[in-house]
Order: structure tokens, then C-alpha cells, then sequence
């Protein structure tokens, strides 16, 4: 199960433009363990620093993440663990979901991971890292893997101007009206570092790309949240292991 929740779920938890950032990180914890009826350290989220940390999760650790707003820091989460909901938090940064499985073997019981791609950490490598990692872990079960990878929402690559201090770190972008300025197409940076992951020397990996969740977030606005827009709401990218996902309300 992948979803993400965006101005129509969540608008009422930001309604409050009082609350600061940690009551408002609460809010949404909450609004999870309600929404998919789940014990609150179930829901993993992470104090995201635009970096390249991945974080395993497991059954064992979950105990440290109950009553804590945030499960440690990092920008991309992986589990095996079919009672875990994974959550990332964007607002123009790019959402990359991944499902990872052993395409030889009849559980086909899948590695799942959520990656938060800002232009910082794409440009430390999260995409590539996260990646490498979760192919490490299931080719111990085989060396014949299927990955479905989608992107969420995020700005498009047509409104999202950086300047060369950005752009330097990447290959995808396109000359912006203003000297200096630049385009930069963040799903193309992302799906660039995949690639690069994908080739490895032992493992044959078949991808399947799904495009249902993306669409943009500053022509999107009135659907997702935009920190260039002027939002201080986030949209929450959800995950789980489809087998146990049950969800109270839509």
C-alpha cells in the first residue's frame, strides 16, 4: 500500500497556524495511527535533515519510537516488517517509493523503502545509497530481484529555478530567463541514481515503474502542499507492506 496525503486529509490538522513544528509533526502522527488503526510506534517517521541516512526498521526497535514524535534522523526508511507504516514528509522535495522483492521465490516477501529527495540530499547521493542498500539486504535471499519504484508529487521540473550553487551537482536541468539560474528536474536526478544502482555485477533486477502518484506540487497547489508556494503544511508519503495494511478511513 502507497499512498500520499495531501491538502484534502490534512487541512484541518494545519488549520492552526499557531501550532509549531513539533505539535504539528504530533498532529500527523496521530491522524495515522487513527486513519489506518495502528499502535502509534508503528508509524515510523523520521527528522528529516536533507541528507543521504537510510534507516532499517525492524519489529526489535520499534519500543524506542513510542511517545517520540520522530524515530531518529535520516531522509529514506527501508523494512521488511508487514506491521510498520512508513512515513515521509515533503512539500516540493521529491517522494520515491520502492518495493523490492526476490522474483524466484514463492512468499515473494517484500523489502520496502520511502526516500525524502530534496536537491540536497540527491546531491549526497540518498537515491543511490538507499537503493544500493535495500538490493545488498535482498540479494542474501536471491540474485533475481523485481523492483516497482514510483515518484510522488513534487515541483516540476519547469518551475523549480535553483541557482549554480545548486546546479552544479547535477546533470538534469535546463537554462532558466534569469542569468545564473537554472531548471532543475529532480525526477530525473532521482531516476538517474536509480539506474546507477540497478547495475549491479551479481544481481539481475527487473524494474516496473509506477506513475499514478506523481504530479506536481506549485501547478498542483490546490491539491499538495508547496513550500515555494508559501505552505508550512507537508504532504505525508505513506507505506506498508500490503498483506497488513488496513485502514480506517479513505
Amino acid at each position: 500500500m502507497a499512498a500520499v496525503l495531501g491538502r484534502a486529509e490534512l487541512e484541518q490538522i494545519y488549520r492552526d497556524e499557531s501550532a509549531n513544528r513539533d505539535a504539528q509533526r504530533r498532529m500527523e502522527k496521530a491522524y495515522l495511527t487513527d486513519a489506518y488503526n495502528l499502535p502509534e510506534e508503528q508509524v515510523v517517521a523520521l527528522e528529516q535533515v536533507h541528507g543521504a541516512t537510510y534507516r532499517e526498521i525492524d519489529r526489535r526497535e520499534l519500543g524506542q519510537n513510542r511517545n517520540h514524535i520522530f524515530f531518529a534522523q535520516g531522509d529514506a526508511l527501508l523494512t521488511a516488517d508487514a506491521s510498520v507504516l512508513l512515513c515521509i514528509r515533503t512539500a516540493d522535495c521529491l517522494p520515491v517509493f520502492l518495493d523490492l522483492r526476490a522474483s524466484d521465490v514463492d512468499d515473494g516477501a517484500p523489502l520496502i523503502g520511502l526516500i525524502h529527495a530534496g536537491w540536497r540530499g540527491l546531491a549526497a547521493g540518498v537515491v543511490r545509497s538507499t537503493v544500493n542498500r535495500a538490493i545488498d539486504i535482498m540479494s542474501r535471499r536471491s540474485n533475481r530481484l523485481e523492483l516497482v519504484f514510483a515518484f510522488g508529487p513534487c515541483i516540476e521540473a519547469d518551475r523549480y529555478e535553483v541557482g549554480g550553487e545548486v546546479i552544479e551537482h547535477f546533470e538534469d536541468y535546463v537554462p532558466a530567463n534569469r542569468p545564473g539560474h537554472f531548471f532543475l528536474d529532480l525526477q530525473a536526478a532521482a531516476l538517474r541514481q536509480l539506474q546507477a544502482a540497478l547495475q549491479h555485477p551479481h544481481v539481475s533486477i527487473e524494474t516496473r515503474r509506477i506513475t499514478t502518484l506523481e504530479a506536481g506540487t506549485l501547478n498542483g497547489n490546490d491539491r499538495y502542499y508547496s513550500h515555494r508556494a508559501g505552505d508550512t503544511g507537508r504532504n505525508l508519503n505513506i507505506m506498508m507492506i500490503e498483506s497488513t495494511a488496513s485502514r480506517g478511513r479513505s
